[in-house]
Order: structure tokens, then sequence, then C-alpha cells
């Protein structure tokens, strides 16, 4: 609503771009709660509804860029891979939908950061361990970072999601579901690359142009190398 008011005002005409904080709107009151997962509490559809609104107001696409979106584990162990999930999530979901980038909340902030303080200040610690989401957040930079999104894979079924990411050498298939899952999903050449969320991967057989795998909670990726005629 925010958004739209100052558009409406006529304020797209002096904008370059977009920049957002895309905390959940069904937690402003307690954002960053991970009570429910970022699909749950509607972030593709307040992405979307974001763009629609500044393409309404400006009558383009502007550049959007989302620059600072958390996750409280209120400094809890057993919320940790909750927290890490919902990290990589988002950021699968914001660059899928189009954002030009995503700046995480990663200090070390209680509760929020990438990073648990093992002595001085909770802000700023003299020495600090990863959580769960530091190994996971940097496969899925390794993997898509320079990739610009095509947009949502199709067919996956309800409580299931994934986006194609193309770059120059090679085309990144991110998928997951809420719940296990057995999903077929289209690609080129007889052989990809299959990693799971943590970077660990694996070369398989495609078969006839349909690969068929597990999908659940936390993402995987399928790497497929591009020919030289598609570069």
């Amino acid at each position: 609503g925010w958004d739209e008011r100052v558009l409406r005002k006529g304020l797209g005409k002096y904008l370059d771009g977009f920049a957002v904080h895309p905390y959940l709107s069904r937690l402003a009151n307690n954002p960053g709660d991970l009570g429910k997962t970022p699909e749950q509490n509607g972030l593709i559809e307040g992405l979307r509804a974001i763009k629609a609104v500044v393409r309404k107001h400006t009558g383009r696409n502007l550049p959007l860029f989302a620059t600072e979106l958390g996750f409280n584990d209120d400094g809890e162990r057993s919320q940790e891979l909750l927290q890490a999930r919902a990290h990589v999530r988002s950021s699968l979901i914001l660059l899928g939908e189009g954002f030009r980038f995503h700046m995480p909340f990663s200090t070390y902030l209680p509760g929020y950061g990438f990073y648990y303080s093992l002595g001085g200040s909770s802000y700023f610690p003299e020495k600090a361990g990863p959580k769960s989401v530091v190994p996971a957040y940097a496969a899925m930079t390794f993997l898509v970072d320079g990739h610009e999104s095509t947009g949502p894979i199709p067919g996956l079924g309800p409580t299931a999601w994934g986006y194609t990411y193309r770059g120059p050498d090679d085309v990144i298939k991110a998928l997951w579901s809420e719940k296990t899952k057995r999903v077929s999903v289209a690609v080129r050449g007889k052989q990809v690359e299959l990693f799971d969320w943590m970077g660990n991967s694996s070369l398989v057989s495609a078969g006839r142009g349909d690969l068929e795998v597990t999908i659940g909670p936390n993402p995987i990726y399928i790497k497929i190398a591009l020919e030289s005629s598609d570069r």
C-alpha cells in the first residue's frame, strides 16, 4: 500500500530503479519470524504485486533490488535449519522473479545473522562460527551468480516451486517443495550435473530429455551445460 501511494503521486518519473526490503507483510508485527515458510507467507505473490504496481505507475519495468531480508532463529539451534532454508529459498525466489540482486541480512545481530558470536560483542564478535545457512548460501551463489532468470518452472504441482537461470555457459534449474515428492523436469543433453543444497554434486543420465528427481524442503540444482550453438 505504501509503495502505491507514493508512486501514485508521481514519484516514478524520478526513479531509475526500485529497492525494497521484502519482509513478509503477513508477519509485519514480527518480521523475519520462522513460523511459516516464505512461500506460505506470500513472498512470491508480494513480489509480483510490487512489480505490477511499479509498472502501473511508471509505465515501464524498473530494475528491482532487494536491499535487506533476514530471518530470526531466536538463537535456537532447532531453528537454524529453518533459517537456512528460508534464506536460500527467498533468494532463489527474488532472483527468479527478476530482481537484479538480493542483499540478505548476514551480519552478527543475535538471532538474525549468518554467524554465531563466539566471544566479545554479539554485534561485532572477536570470533564467529558459521550457521548452516553459510555453506548453503555459498553453494547457491556459486551456481546462480551471473545468471539471469528465465522464469518459473511449470508443472511441478502444488506446494512445489522452481526457477530456471541462464548463464553464459550453462543453465541452472533450482527446485524445492514443502514435502518430499517426485517430479519430472525437462532438460537438454544426455547427462547433467545434480547438486544438493550444500553443493555436493553427481552426474546423472537425463534419458530422453526428461529427468526425474526427488525434491523436498532443501533446494536442489540441476546444471545443464550449453552447447556451443546455444551460447
